[in-house]
């Protein structure tokens, strides 16, 4: 009589072949984890995603970030410039501010024939003089200045306020108001003023007495700036301004200089 063979069950080898599946992707993780390899992969989610980063998709990522970074959809946040350098500048564009500026004086002078100008100290009007030439002047000024190409405004407290020889003051600061002057002279000594931009145009920058540069069609930007503002509207650069400064920025058709 002869023996028969007793086929194995067919449990028994998927058994055994999910077994070894297990044993080689085990190793194959520690492997990878012995080895670095785990970089190339990615995990998202509740789920694992094997992803394999090829050198070409790398290449496309940074391409992305680049292109990202030239539109300006991704920038990183700079720290504000400390770095306090003298500068010296005269300049044929004038400063379009409308920024909190502190001041220790300032004096502004134009023509009120016509009656234009308007100012207020509290909560009372002040006539200002009909005369050709007035000269205003203000002691201890925080508030907003604006000046443009032909007018001036202000908003703010003050300690002292002069129109003309004309004097109001206080121990307690004066609450000031003067807008729609179209003045010819303005000084501002000893004044603060973070963000001061000016329109493109010409003229020149020194800076710390080691750059002199000509400006030629181009904006000129001050991050900060502490010091000395004279303009006169009938000079060809009727900007002139002395002190220091922190984040200079000149942009131009041919240049672009930064300094920090």
């Amino acid at each position: 009589m002869s023996a028969t063979a007793i086929p194995g069950h067919p449990k028994h080898k998927i058994r055994f072949y999910l077994l070894v599946l297990t044993l080689l992707v085990g190793g194959s993780f520690i492997f990878l984890m012995q080895n670095g390899g785990l970089e190339q992969f990615g995990l998202t989610g509740s789920s694992i995603k094997l992803v394999n980063v090829t050198d070409e998709n790398v290449t496309n990522a940074n391409l992305l970030i680049q292109a990202a970074e030239e539109s300006g959809m991704l920038r990183q946040k700079e720290a504000p410039p400390s770095r306090e350098v003298e500068v010296e500048v005269s300049f044929t564009s004038i400063p379009i501010t409308a920024k909190e500026v502190h001041a220790q004086d300032l004096e502004i002078h134009f023509s009120n024939l016509e009656g234009r100008a308007s100012a207020k100290v509290n909560t009372d009007r002040l006539e200002l003089p009909l005369e050709e030439e007035v000269v205003l002047k203000v002691h201890d000024f925080t508030g907003f200045i604006t000046l443009d190409a032909t007018d001036f405004s202000l908003e703010g407290k003050a300690q002292r306020f002069e129109a003309n020889g004309l004097a109001l003051s206080s121990r307690q600061n004066l609450d000031l108001s003067v807008t729609n002057v179209e003045y010819g002279k303005f000084l501002a000594e000893s004044i603060t003023v973070e963000g001061m931009r000016f329109p493109r145009g010409d003229g020149k920058l020194g800076v710390a007495e080691k750059l002199d540069y000509r400006l030629e069609q181009e904006e000129l930007n001050f991050y900060f700036f502490e010091g000395k503002i004279f303009v006169d509207a009938e000079k060809d650069e009727p900007v002139a301004l002395e002190g220091i400064a922190r984040g200079i920025d000149v942009s131009g058709a041919l240049l672009n200089l930064d300094v920090r």
